[in-house]
């Protein structure tokens, strides 16, 4: 920061008349402040102790007319008649325009005369406190309170009505308009308003309870102390203190006043005004942005002037300057041609040289870097030092799920808390190690377990020149993809294994079905000779079922060697086709105490298709699943059209007895069977019709509850076969 001549000369005429400017303005705005801020506040506290001495004359002058009432000739005599009494009153009352109310009762608290409405005449006021208080002499004004007859805050106030001979003969009490009474303090909200602000005047007694608000909402059901998060004591001390309070959640300032004690009143009132912090100190405000004004005036004016100065002396650097940024955001450079002065004219030339070079360098390492991030083998590098990764390509990042901001120069241990396949690539490879153990280079491979399968890698790991001011070289680990490679020559073993059984199986069947038809002909012979016995004729038996369940096998050996025997490739609906094969085992089902439930899906199209294969692949799975359930259960076919894919899928659900992890790895090998008279063709047979079909066979299953066969074909629109009716292209 500010290592440029122009950001220091810049910087150094800016900060000096910056600070100048500041010291100055602050030293005066700081005097005015004070002042100004003094007058605020006094004048804050002269309008509320103005408004709580004209709430005391009101309160004063009310005592008073009370007290006049109460002196009146005609009250005085106990003689007056009711109606004399209510004239005196009424002339009060339209005299005294905040009096709405006005009641006279006797000594012992019956209400004589009601000037309103007449409905309170007759009632027994006796344990008023009012008429106890005016009983024994004393005038009296009330707190506001609610009227449950008016259902309107009100105040009442009371004077002893007393005879010639100063016997208390009965009490007087008028009722107080509430909106005429607080006209006075409703003054001060209405100045405040014809003077731009919003400031308001309000009343509150000890307990915190609004008596008085512009906002006639609040009068009696607001409580002021929880609206302020205060209470008395902090309010007192204020007050003594004469200083302003401060709401921060409503950004306004208020001050308070008490309304003294008066004969006859003897509640704790409090006059309080509140204005927003910002409309009180406006004047504050108004004299900083002038402040700011002229300061930001000398600034700029200021500014102006460095900058053309500054834009002088360091024109020519500037020119460098800006040939390096644009070599740095790779646009065309330009060989810089300066006539200044003499080190700038130097430095120049040495620039273009500097440049010339890089660019060559440039050249060969994007080369380098683009053949790093094509190729399809794993790159990264290791500090061996550190053991922090230093280069990692694009199918580093594909292959282990991780962004290479992520790893680079990140400890490998770290990554591997990223990375779940990155750290299984470094425990399976033991990477660490062999990195300890690389002498120029080494070669090595390894398997990744995945979800699915495992992958397997072949890793070259040498280690690069070392660098200067390096203590350990840097390992290079390339590493390839074997998977697919061991698939496919997997595959290849499977293919070539089945095709050697296949022909072996042809030859067998061949040579074997021959002798046993020879044979099956003369125990049959035998069996029907009149001079057999009945000992002889069982064995009979038995040895022709034993020689048709060898017939049996030969059979499926034969289907094994040929597996695309079947020609008769037709237009066909799978639910129709599984309707007929489930027709079979109509009978079955009772008989085994087995249901076959069906869930067709009516989405799925007509196919071409070798109809006999597949229909030889549905009894077979129906079978092993019929033979899965010895105690009977439940067998669920279920087609799905998948649209997405193109294809459809048949799914076989039993509830059968299940199969382990072991059994379920193997149950495609031919031979392969868990049956005591099964020959281990059956699934092998189904596997390589489907793969022929140019589908796939899904097999999940847990002992105890169940297994599920998923076949899936994948539908194509063009369907052919070749002259000899091996499939080319097979849809469904």
């Amino acid at each position: 920061m500010f290592k440029t001549l122009r950001a220091k000369l810049l910087f150094f005429v800016l900060f000096t008349t910056f600070l100048s400017l500041f010291v100055v303005g602050y030293v005066s705005y700081e005097s005015k402040k004070t002042a100004i801020t003094e007058q605020i506040e006094q004048s804050f506290f002269m309008y509320t102790d103005i408004l709580a001495l004209n709430v005391e004359e009101l309160i004063l002058e009310t005592i008073k007319d009370v007290n006049y009432l109460a002196e009146n000739t005609i009250l005085k005599d106990p003689n007056s008649s009711r109606e004399e009494i209510r004239n005196e009153i009424e002339k009060f009352i339209e005299y005294h325009s905040i009096y709405n109310d006005a009641i006279y009762v006797d000594q012992s608290g019956i209400v004589k005369v009601d000037i309103l409405d007449g409905v309170v005449e007759g009632n027994d006021f006796n344990n008023r406190q009012w008429f106890q208080q005016t009983m024994n002499g004393e005038t009296y004004f009330s707190d506001v309170y609610l009227s449950p007859v008016l259902n309107l805050p009100i105040l009442v106030t009371g004077a002893p009505v007393k005879d010639e001979d100063s016997n208390i003969i009965g009490a007087v009490s008028p009722s107080i308009h509430f909106d005429r009474f607080w006209s006075r303090l409703y003054e001060f909200t209405d100045f405040q308003s014809q003077m731009s602000a919003n400031g308001i005047a309000f009343l509150f007694n000890e307990k915190g309870d609004i008596i008085v608000h512009p906002d006639s909402s609040k009068i009696l059901s607001a409580n002021y102390f929880d609206e302020q998060n205060i209470d008395i004591e902090h309010l007192i001390e204020k007050k003594e203190e004469k200083s302003l309070c401060f709401n921060e959640i409503t950004n306004e300032v208020s001050a308070y006043s008490h309304i003294g004690q008066i004969p006859g009143f003897n509640n704790y009132w409090y006059v309080g005004i509140s204005v927003p912090q910002d409309e009180l100190f406006a004047p504050l405000n108004k004299l900083l942005l002038n402040y700011i004004i002229i300061f930001g005036l000398v600034f700029i004016v200021t500014l102006l002037a460095i900058i053309k100065f500054s834009k002088y002396l360091v024109r020519p650097i500037e020119k460098l300057v800006s040939a390096t940024t644009d070599l740095t955001n790779g646009k065309q450079f330009t060989p810089i041609e300066v006539q200044s002065y003499s080190e700038i004219n130097l430095l120049s030339n040495q620039f273009n040289d500097m440049v010339e070079k890089l660019q060559d360098r440039e050249r060969i390492h994007k080369k380098s870097t683009l053949i790093l991030e094509t190729t399809e083998n794993g790159v990264f590098a290791i500090d061996k030092s550190t053991m922090r990764i230093t280069t990692f390509n694009k199918t580093c990042e594909k292959l282990f799920e991780i962004s290479k901001r992520d790893v680079i120069f990140k400890h490998v241990n770290e990554v591997c808390q990223y990375s779940e396949k990155f750290n299984a690539f470094v425990i399976d490879s033991n990477l660490i190690e062999k990195i300890e153990e690389v002498p120029n280079s080494i070669e090595l491979e390894c398997q990744c377990p995945e979800s699915e399968q495992a992958i397997s890698f072949l890793l070259n790991m040498t280690a690069l020149p070392k660098k200067a001011q390096q203590n350990e070289a840097e390992i290079l680990v390339v590493f390839s993809d074997l998977t697919e490679k061991k698939l496919m020559e997997k595959e290849m073993i499977r293919t070539e294994k089945l095709r050697v059984i296949g022909e072996l199986s042809a030859s067998f069947a061949h040579e074997i079905r021959n002798p046993l038809t020879t044979i099956r002909g003369f125990i049959q012979l035998m069996d029907v000779k009149e001079n057999a016995t009945d000992f002889e004729k069982r064995y009979y038996s038995v040895i022709l079922q034993e020689i048709d369940r060898i017939n049996g096998i030969v059979g499926d050996l034969m289907d094994i060697a040929k597996p695309n025997g079947d020609n008769q490739y037709v237009l066909s609906n799978l639910n129709n086709l599984i309707s007929d094969i489930t027709l079979l085992y109509d009978g079955q089902e009772s008989m085994n105490n087995i249901k076959i439930i069906k869930k067709l899906d009516t989405q799925i199209p007509s196919f071409f298709t070798y109809t006999s294969k597949l229909k030889q692949v549905f009894i077979n799975m129906i079978k092993n699943a019929f033979e899965a359930m010895p105690d009977g259960g439940s067998i669920t076919i279920a087609t799905k059209f998948v649209e997405q894919d193109n294809a459809v899928e048949i799914a076989f659900t039993d509830t059968g007895i299940g199969m382990d992890e072991e059994t379920l790895a193997t149950i495609n090998k031919p031979f392969f069977t868990t049956k005591e008279t099964g020959t281990g063709l059956g699934l092998p047979m189904c596997y390589m019709i489907i793969e022929d079909l140019g589908g796939s066979i899904n097999v999940s299953s847990k002992v105890g509850e169940g297994t599920t066969f998923v076949v899936k074909l994948m539908i194509a629109e063009d369907s052919n076969t070749s002259q000899n009716g091996n499939i080319k292209t097979v849809g469904l």
